[in-house]
C-alpha cells in the first residue's frame, strides 16, 4: 500500500479542519506524502487548476458555497480534472436525495462517515491497483493519442482478463469519441450477450438514438429501466426519446419520476421546467426553475435561460397569487434579480438574454422602478462592445421591448435599450456585410484566422473566438478554423463554463473529421480536443 500511495498527489476538501486532519493522518500512515488541503469549493477548484492531483477526497457538505457535487461538476465541465484522476466523495449524509445526487456525477468511490484507517486502506488499494492497470490508457488519452490508447486497451484485454470489462468500456468510449460507432456497438453487443452491463446497454440504446432510430431507442431504454429502476440517467434518456416522438406529456411525467429519485440535478430540473412551461404548467415550471436557481447559485451549470424561464413562469402565476404567497414571489424575484447581476456581471451577452424577462416580471407586478432598472441594465449590456448576440436572439429582445410600449413609466429606459439594440444591430450588419462583400473568401478567412491566433497569444480568448467564428462564416468547412474555435472554448475558464459555448465546441468537432487520415496532425489535435469535451449526462 505504501508503494501505491507514496508518489500520489492528494487533495483533501472539507470545511472542518479537524476532519481534514483525521484523513491526512490516516493517509500518512498508509504511506502518502504529498497532501494538500482546501476548506471550500472555490479554494479546491483553484488548487486543482494549479496542481495535477492523482487523488481527491471531497466532503459532500462544504458549508457556504459549492457542495461536493458542484465541485465535481465544475472540475468535469471545465476539464480541470484529467482522465485517470480519482475523485472520492465523502459524506455523512444518508438521505436518498443526497446520496443519489453524489453518485449521479460518477465519483470513483463513495465513503460514508465514520470510517477507519483500515477501511480507507482497503478501499484505496482496490481503486489504486485498478487505476494503475489503466494508467497507460489514461496517459495516452490525456496526451491526445487515441490510437495508442486503443492499442493499450487491446493489450490489457490480453494480459489482464480480470479487467476485461474495464478495458472494453474504455475502448468503446474511445471509439465513440472518434466517430467509430459501429465498432463501439460491436463491443456493446458482445458485452450484452456475454455478461450484461448497464453501461453497454445504455451505449447501444444511445447509438440508436443518435442514428435517429428513436422508437427503437425508447424501447431499449424502457427495457433498461425495468431492470435498473433507480438509474435516473436512463429516465433522462427515456424523456429525450419521448420528446423526439412528440410525447411531451409522457416526457414531463418521466422527468418528474426522475426528480423524485434524485432532485439535486440542476440540468434535470431545468429540462423539466422548460417542458412544463411549454405545456402551460406554469406553477410546476416556476417551482422547478426556482429549484434550478437555488441549486445553481454556486454551480457552473446554471444558464441565462434559467433566469429568463424563471421570470416568465413567475409572471404567468403572479396574477393567481395574493397575500403572503404574492409577497414571497416578489421577494424571490428580487433575490433572483440580484443573483443574475452577480453571476453575469462580466458577461453582457448573458445579461442581455435575461433582463427583458426580468423587466416583464417586475412590470407585470407594478414594480415600475425595478422594471426600469432592469431595462436600463439591458441597455448597458447591449452597448457593451463584447456583447455578442446573434440576429435571432436580438430579435427576441426587440419583441420583448415592444411589450412595454404603452407604459410611460418605462419610456426613458426603453428608449436607451432600443438605442443600444439598434447600434448592436448596425454593428452586426456591418460585420456581416464586410464578410459577404469579400471577393476572395478563403484569403480573407486566412487573414481573420491569423488575427484570431494573435489575439489568442495575447490571451484575449473571447476576441480570438469571435475572429475564428468570422473565419468560419467565410469558410464553414475549414477544419483548421473549427479546431481553433473549439480549442479557444475549451481553454478559456470563462467560455467553457457556459453550456452554450461547450455545445458550440461540440458542434465544431462533430463533423468534418471522420475521413481524415490518421497521420494528419490535425487528426491528433481533434482527438485531444474531443477527449477534453465534458461528458454529457
Amino acid at each position: 500500500m505504501r508503494d501505491l500511495l507514496k508518489n500520489q498527489s492528494i487533495l483533501i476538501i472539507d470545511d472542518f479542519a479537524a476532519f481534514r486532519g483525521t484523513i491526512k493522518a490516516m493517509l500518512h500512515r498508509l504511506g502518502a506524502q504529498q497532501i494538500d488541503q482546501a476548506s471550500n469549493g472555490s479554494e479546491a477548484v483553484k488548487l486543482c487548476q494549479e496542481n495535477d492531483y492523482d487523488l481527491i477526497f471531497c466532503d459532500y457538505n462544504l458549508g457556504e458555497g459549492q457542495d461536493g457535487q458542484q465541485v465535481l461538476e465544475e472540475l468535469h465541465q471545465r476539464s480541470i480534472i484529467r482522465r485517470g484522476a480519482l475523485f472520492i466523495m465523502v459524506t455523512a449524509e444518508t438521505t436518498s436525495a443526497q446520496v443519489m445526487g453524489a453518485i449521479e456525477y460518477r465519483p470513483d468511490s463513495y465513503l460514508t462517515k465514520p470510517f477507519t484507517g483500515d477501511q480507507l486502506g482497503q478501499r484505496l488499494k482496490r481503486l489504486l491497483l485498478k487505476n494503475q492497470a489503466l494508467s497507460g490508457i489514461h496517459r495516452a488519452v490525456n496526451a491526445g493519442d487515441t490510437e495508442q490508447a486503443l492499442a493499450l486497451c487491446d493489450r490489457l484485454l490480453e494480459e489482464q482478463p480480470k479487467l476485461r470489462m474495464s478495458a472494453l468500456r474504455q475502448k468503446s468510449e474511445l471509439l465513440e469519441q472518434t466517430g467509430r460507432s459501429e465498432a463501439a456497438e460491436a463491443i456493446y453487443d458482445e458485452v450484452i450477450e456475454q455478461q450484461p452491463q448497464l453501461w453497454a446497454a445504455v451505449g447501444k440504446a444511445r447509438l440508436a438514438f443518435e442514428r435517429g432510430e428513436i422508437e427503437s431507442a425508447l424501447q431499449q431504454f424502457i427495457h433498461i429501466r425495468d431492470h435498473y429502476p433507480q438509474q435516473v440517467s436512463v429516465l433522462d434518456w427515456i424523456a429525450r426519446c419521448q420528446q423526439q416522438l412528440g410525447q411531451d406529456e409522457q416526457a414531463e411525467a418521466t422527468l418528474r419520476e426522475a426528480l423524485e429519485i434524485s432532485p439535486k440535478s440542476l440540468q434535470r430540473q431545468a429540462r423539466f421546467a422548460g417542458l412544463a412551461q411549454a405545456l402551460g404548467h406554469h406553477a410546476e415550471a416556476h417551482k422547478a426553475y426556482a429549484r434550478t436557481l437555488q441549486e445553481g447559485r454556486f454551480s457552473c451549470m446554471v444558464e441565462p435561460e434559467h433566469f429568463a424561464g424563471y421570470y416568465r413562469a413567475a409572471s404567468a402565476i403572479s396574477g393567481e397569487l395574493n397575500g403572503r404567497e404574492k409577497r414571497r414571489l416578489m421577494s424571490d424575484g428580487e433575490q433572483a434579480f440580484k443573483e443574475l447581476g452577480r453571476k453575469y456581471r462580466h458577461n453582457p451577452t448573458a445579461l442581455a438574454d435575461s433582463l427583458g424577462d426580468a423587466a416583464g416580471f417586475f412590470s407585470d407586478n407594478g414594480q415600475k422602478d425595478r422594471a426600469a432598472q432592469a431595462i436600463g441594465k439591458l441597455a448597458t449590456a447591449l452597448e457593451d462592445p463584447s456583447c455578442r448576440l446573434d440576429e435571432q436572439r436580438l430579435g427576441k429582445i426587440r419583441q420583448r421591448l415592444e411589450q412595454f410600449d404603452d407604459d410611460p413609466a418605462l419610456a426613458s429606459a426603453l428608449e436607451k435599450a432600443r438605442s443600444g439594440a439598434e447600434r448592436l444591430q448596425q454593428r452586426l450588419q456591418k460585420e456581416l456585410a464586410e464578410l459577404e462583400g469579400v471577393a476572395d473568401r478563403p484569403a480573407r478567412a486566412r487573414e481573420i484566422n491569423r488575427e484570431g491566433m494573435a489575439l489568442a497569444k495575447q490571451r484575449d480568448l473571447p476576441g480570438a473566438l469571435e475572429r475564428f467564428r468570422q473565419a468560419l462564416r467565410l469558410c464553414p468547412d475549414n477544419p483548421n478554423y473549427r479546431l481553433n474555435a473549439a480549442q479557444i472554448i475549451l481553454e478559456s475558464p470563462q467560455l467553457k463554463t457556459d453550456s452554450a459555448t461547450i455545445n458550440e465546441a461540440r458542434g465544431y468537432l462533430d463533423q468534418g473529421f471522420s475521413g481524415m487520415a490518421p497521420d494528419d496532425p490535425r487528426w491528433k489535435r481533434y482527438q485531444t480536443l474531443r477527449a477534453r469535451l465534458p461528458r454529457q449526462h
